[in-house]
């Protein structure tokens, strides 16, 4: 039924289809594949690669393509790309699962991946690691601990200034860790709120 194929598709129009399904007719009776699409393509090769050319220079966004070319739909900038460009498609993925999410706000939080590089590690762009972040997170903005340096007991007790210089280094590599975990336990509780 042509109103079922056009529903499904979202084109042609009723006359296109049936031009096409004779077409298909002739094609299979004769063995000579028609010619129309050809005399009346409506993109030039130019138009194609330019626009595979800047899909593939400004951040694989096919709107953003569509918006500054001026052409064509998605579907057809998308068999253009498979066309020219064959495995550089950036195809949508499912949805991504909340424990992949909470770990890559994690490592964001906690300092220990940029977003960006926790993006690439999960399959999105880094705006999207940003969002969750603002959703799991919400207003929880003084997560991160602030620097200080520890406070200094009274240096008379022991007279060996060496055994005092590695005593700090251990006390400040120790606050350190504590700290960097307090972090950690800070954004997981605030994700777990969240």
């Amino acid at each position: 039924c042509a109103a079922d194929v056009i529903r499904e598709l979202g084109y042609p129009s009723r006359e296109a289809l049936r031009m096409w399904h004779r077409d298909w007719l002739d094609e299979q009776g004769t063995g000579v594949s028609s010619q129309r699409g050809e005399r009346y393509a409506r993109y030039t090769e130019e138009q194609k690669r330019a626009s595979v050319d800047h899909y593939l220079t400004h951040g694989r966004r096919a709107s953003r393509t569509m918006r500054q070319m001026g052409y064509p739909s998605k579907e057809v900038l998308a068999s253009w790309i498979d066309e020219l460009a064959p495995g550089e498609r950036r195809i949508r993925r499912g949805p991504v699962p909340g424990e992949l999410k909470r770990d890559a706000v994690l490592k964001v939080a906690s300092g220990e991946l940029s977003s960006r590089e926790a993006a690439e590690a999960v399959g999105v762009d880094s705006s999207v690691v940003r969002n969750w972040k603002r959703q799991l997170l919400g207003d929880a903005k003084g997560l991160m601990v602030a620097k200080r340096e520890p406070e200094r007991g009274d240096s008379s007790q022991q007279d060996d200034p060496d055994a005092l210089r590695g005593e700090i280094a251990t006390l400040r590599a120790d606050l350190e860790r504590l700290r960097a975990e307090q972090r950690a336990m800070e954004i997981r509780l605030a994700i777990m709120k969240g």
